[in-house]
């Protein structure tokens, strides 16, 4: 029976290095590997996500009652496949992708008007951010139109990924988001 591992720097600790930051509203290749507190590289993206490989994944939210959560409750887990064997880079497109999806007219009615409301709210911060941005993605992220990011409440960033305790059977991967404004306001505090 295989012991299946993620490669370290999917897995959330903050503390470990090297490890991943990235903005998920912005394209995968903006993500940075940090390897220290002030240091960061590019990722590697060719590295294998999971050891022995796999050529399917599942993502879903490691919390359920989270923005995070509700958003994949309400579209389904990220599937992720391949005719290859998966990599760092496969997995975080198909994040990005996810998330990049645009919430047409018709579903956004469907939305309850709090989560209308929020929703539009992210898409004016997340098109001033887009704006403010290196303008080698800006030709990917010059899009208006609401995205099923916006319906994360500002949780935006990154916070690793983890093997459900029963991958071996259900290919199943966590997926932790974080709002990384809530770090500053409290540190302010």
């Amino acid at each position: 029976m295989a012991s299946y591992q993620l490669a370290p720097t999917l897995i959330p600790d903050v503390s470990q290095y090297p490890s991943i930051d990235w903005d998920i509203t912005l394209p995968v290749e903006s993500a940075r590997l940090l390897t220290s507190p002030k240091d960061r590289t590019k990722v590697d993206f060719s590295q294998l996500a999971v050891y022995p490989p796999v050529r399917t994944v599942y993502i879903v939210a490691r919390k359920a009652a989270t923005p995070l959560g509700l958003a994949l409750q309400r579209w389904g887990p990220i599937d992720v496949k391949s005719d290859k064997p998966l990599t760092i880079g496969d997995i975080l497109n198909e994040i990005w992708i996810y998330f990049d999806t645009p919430i047409h007219s018709d579903e956004q009615r469907r939305l309850d008007k709090f989560l209308r409301e929020k929703a539009r709210v992210s898409n004016e911060k997340r098109w001033e951010n887009a704006r403010a941005h290196d303008r080698e993605v800006w030709p990917e992220l010059s899009h208006r139109a609401m995205r099923r990011v916006d319906t994360l409440f500002d949780n935006f960033q990154y916070g690793g990924l983890g093997l459900d305790e029963d991958f071996q059977r259900n290919r199943t991967i966590e997926l932790t988001l974080e709002n990384p404004l809530k770090y500053l306001t409290e540190d302010a505090d």
